[in-house]
């Protein structure tokens, strides 16, 4: 299934008008200098690359020729991180950067508070992100999608999301999606590891597939203050072991037998039987 040709922007829209399309009220754009004549270019707003409704929604433009399809579903995968750090590197990018920075903070907000997402479509001439040096952007077509839109999985590690068409807030997260701890923190040693990627979609796969129960002792998983079902998951052959990153080899436990399934003495039992469990499913 392609892109649908609904989603191709035909048409210059302002920024102030897909906002208040989305259902966000617009008139504090009108609270500048000029804000009485032409509130739509009000600099505070019409440059930012996503607004929140806090509570009820994050609006986010997407480029289209960066939409992706599988088996029926639309999605995009994000990294605003990488282009903040990226940004920042660059003494005259650091608005860019900031405006970056924004849009990973709504990614993080609408992830954590399982909130819907509204989608602006946008289309024109892109800068050429390998390029440093190259000019900004320029939004030439815009168009809000009547579809819901959800952020499915956010990485708190590295920043990567991924935000899907048509689905509604995940249910279910794992210890790679869980906001790390901040107050009270103990001071920390940088060091430089080397981590193995893991695919946020068969994570995701995972945990649907479980339903919310442990797969080795079919124990709920508890449930995290805004009502996500909180499960670990875990590769049953170990990636450093040349186990495959799939679901085929992907289970969802409760952290205490992800513990033992890594070092107890019952760990190549527990192999062993998803193993099994895996090949039947």
């Amino acid at each position: 299934m392609p892109i649908p040709e609904g989603l191709l922007p035909l048409r210059h829209q302002r920024v102030m008008d897909v906002v208040a399309e989305a259902g966000m009220d617009v008139s504090p754009w009108a609270d500048y200098a000029r804000g009485a004549k032409s509130p739509a270019a009000n600099p505070n707003f019409c440059y930012s690359w996503t607004f929140t409704e806090p509570g009820k929604f994050v609006l986010l433009n997407l480029w289209y020729d960066e939409l992706k399809e599988r088996d029926g579903v639309i999605y995009q995968d994000l990294n605003y991180r990488d282009l903040t750090l990226q940004f920042e590197r660059s003494k005259d990018k650091a608005t860019w950067g900031r405006r970056a920075r924004e849009v990973d903070l709504a990614l993080q907000r609408a992830w954590r508070e399982k909130l819907p997402v509204k989608v602006v479509v946008c289309d024109g001439q892109r800068r050429d992100i390998a390029d440093p040096d190259s000019e900004a952007s320029k939004v030439e077509r815009r168009i809000l999608d009547t579809e819901p839109w959800a952020i499915t999985d956010y990485d708190w590690l590295s920043g990567a999301a991924t935000v899907t068409r048509g689905v509604s807030p995940e249910p279910y997260l794992d210890q790679f999606s869980v906001t790390p701890p901040t107050d009270g923190a103990p001071a920390r040693t940088p060091r430089l590891v080397e981590v193995a990627d893991r695919s946020a979609d068969v994570r995701r796969q995972a945990l649907r597939r479980a339903k919310g129960l442990c797969q080795w002792c079919s124990a709920p998983g508890f449930r995290m203050p805004d009502g996500r079902v909180f499960l670990e998951t875990h590769h049953v052959v170990p990636l450093s072991e040349g186990g495959a990153d799939t679901l085929a080899n992907v289970v969802a436990l409760c952290a205490n037998h992800h513990r033992e399934a890594h070092y107890g003495e019952r760990r190549y039992e527990i192999r062993e039987r998803m193993l099994t469990y895996l090949s039947d499913a």
